[in-house]
């Protein structure tokens, strides 16, 4: 796991980790009983899905983040574990900071993300472009070059984002 730059929030840093490759499982998936957005028609490429899934249903994961190998301290005690319960957080606290920042300079949070994200924001994420999400005896998905099944757009890039943000 490649670490980024530290970051440094009220008095503390933290490190970031950035993925960019997993064998691991992950959640992918096209519900038929919503509707794709139109926001996301460009990016989700038809030729993607299986057979068996719907066109014209709302397609995710949007976006990805670290979720092998991630260190966690318990009782202070380091630890690793693994899945969404640690890249949904790790994007979420990415958000937080991108809002902070905003509100210091004196704008409004960012609010619902996914047409920022599917529109210029994708220029402030890594495309992971590697590596599949096995599972149920099936290779599962592959990740290609924009949106895909397994990572959506991409994992989060800090400094990328706030000059999206910012700008």
């Amino acid at each position: 796991m490649r670490v980024a730059s530290p970051i440094t929030l009220h008095a503390r840093t933290i490190k970031l980790p950035l993925w960019k490759h997993t064998s691991g499982s992950s959640v992918t998936s096209f519900l038929g009983y919503t509707s794709m957005s139109e926001y996301s028609l460009l990016a989700v490429r038809a030729d993607l899905l299986s057979p068996s899934s719907s066109a014209t249903g709302r397609a995710f994961p949007d976006v990805a983040a670290q979720a092998r190998r991630f260190e966690i301290v318990i009782e202070g005690e380091v630890t690793y574990t693994k899945g969404t319960s640690c890249s949904a957080p790790t994007f979420a606290a990415i958000v937080a900071l991108l809002n902070d920042f905003l509100i210091s300079e004196g704008k409004p949070p960012l609010g619902f993300l996914n047409p920022l994200l599917y529109s210029k924001g994708v220029a402030g994420l890594n495309d992971i472009t590697s590596g599949n999400n096995p599972g149920c005896g099936t290779p599962g998905f592959s990740a290609v070059q924009g949106w895909d099944p397994v990572t959506g757009l991409g994992t989060p890039d800090f400094g990328k984002l706030q000059a999206v943000v910012g700008g």
